[in-house]
């Protein structure tokens, strides 16, 4: 009897000792899952990330040609096309959400083509994509060196002017090393600042301007253009160009720790940009009316220490906006099946394929002719496509079965008013140019 007792103890002792050791387990399983949980967190960007990086995406370069579109389409002209496109953009944008929430594990544009529209659609969309980005880079690097020269120009009374090709050269060094940056939130830590100096770069314009207007000797409404209905529909390649940073959205939405939340984000910086760029243009234009610049911060003259800062801050913001913009472009070369079949050590291959694709753009940049007009036709094509043509072909056919008429009829209207603006705006650029306005 004792004996069956002894063995009943030590068999109670036995299981609650591997009930312990099951429930230990079980803890450690939980442990090392909420950490892994908390390591994949920490390697998505914040809310704030995320807001700043898609402002980062519409704070391109766009932005110092806005005083020049407002004195060609007037202050009423300029105030509603901006509006206009803006809005409709944030129309395209929402629908490119909705599409890439009904299929879950979709990270990119590119990708979300090929789910909706199979291989033959995904190409097309690259294609877009890819032209999109990269004329964007074009610009970037155009304008960052040929700032550079003018300060350089201005500053020395024209005894150091040496062309802005040289500075095409020289800043693909570090353009080659910041593009090796492989995420949006490794890319964020370089948008942030970039973002800051740009926005007080605006103020000091805007506490420039308001002088300006008050030392004027014309009145403030005297030979002010308030609409000019030609120039507002032949400006909108510019506008547009302000959001040819549309087809990352979903790569950054991807990257959010809260995906739910980021189409609020979104909403609320394209709302500050579309206040900022109003108020910008007309306070600008008015200021300098007649004598307003493609580059709006070149009619500022004779500049004094602080503006050639000022422009050096813009040229930071521009450089640090290629990587940002043609990081996209990287991720579809890099996931073609030819990239793929060559057999080289894999960050080898990135960083060769990634230097010789900048090397193509500065190629391209250095036959540029006129950084507006490159503007306007660049935004007309690729942006045109990929902001307003492709996001009406993905909701259609998303939403095929379930769409309602009105829908329907609004995604036509979308296409048509995208197609329609886009040609009448490289019809307007062509015309300048044949006729030598480069203002």
């Amino acid at each position: 009897m004792e004996k069956n007792y002894k063995n009943v103890s030590s068999f109670e002792i036995q299981s609650k000792q591997e009930l312990i050791l099951d429930i230990d387990e079980h803890q450690q399983k939980e442990h090392r899952h909420d950490k892994s949980i908390d390591t994949e967190n920490n390697k998505k960007a914040s809310d704030f990330q995320c807001l700043m990086i898609s402002i980062k995406l519409f704070f391109g370069l766009s932005y110092l040609s806005i005083p020049n579109t407002f004195s060609l389409g007037g202050v009423i002209g300029g105030t509603v096309m901006l509006t206009v496109v803006v809005c409709l953009n944030l129309i395209t944008m929402m629908q490119v959400l909705s599409v890439g929430n009904q299929h879950p594990g979709v990270k990119s544009y590119s990708e979300l083509g090929y789910k909706v529209f199979g291989k033959r659609g995904k190409v097309l969309v690259d294609l877009c994509i890819c032209i999109t980005q990269l004329s964007c880079c074009i610009a970037y690097q155009y304008f960052t060196a040929s700032s550079i020269d003018f300060i350089l120009c201005q500053a020395s009374n024209n005894n150091h002017c040496y062309g802005n090709r040289l500075f095409l050269i020289l800043i693909m060094i570090p353009v080659i090393f910041l593009s090796f940056l492989s995420s949006y939130k490794a890319l964020s830590y370089l948008s942030i600042p970039s973002v800051i100096i740009a926005v007080m770069g605006i103020i000091t314009i805007f506490s420039y301007s308001i002088d300006k207007i008050k030392t004027n000797e014309q009145e403030p409404f005297e030979d002010i253009q308030w609409f000019n209905l030609s120039a507002v529909l032949g400006r909108v390649g510019i506008a547009m160009h302000i959001f040819s940073g549309n087809p990352s959205i979903l790569n950054i939405q991807s990257e959010a720790r809260n995906k739910k939340r980021y189409p609020t984000l979104l909403k609320l910086g394209v709302l500050f940009l579309l206040i900022l760029y109003s108020l910008y243009g007309t306070v600008s234009y008015i200021a300098y009316r007649e004598k307003t610049q493609p580059i709006f911060i070149m009619s500022m003259v004779p500049m004094d220490k602080f503006i050639y800062f000022v422009f050096l801050c813009f040229a930071f913001n521009s450089m640090t906006s290629y990587p940002v913009q043609i990081l996209t472009a990287f991720q579809i070369v890099e996931k073609l099946e030819l990239y793929q079949n060559i057999h080289a050590p894999y960050h080898l291959k990135r960083y060769l394929s990634r230097t010789l694709i900048i090397i193509s753009v500065t190629c391209i940049s250095l036959i540029v002719p006129n950084f507006t007009d490159f503007l306007n036709i660049s935004g007309s094509v690729g942006a045109t496509f990929s902001c307003f043509v492709i996001p009406q072909l993905l909701y259609m056919s998303q939403y095929k079965e379930t769409i309602k008429l009105y829908e329907k009829i609004g995604c036509i209207m979308l296409l048509l008013i995208g197609i329609s603006g886009s040609v009448f705006s490289i019809h307007f650029t062509i015309n300048r140019i044949i006729h030598g306005d480069n203002h």
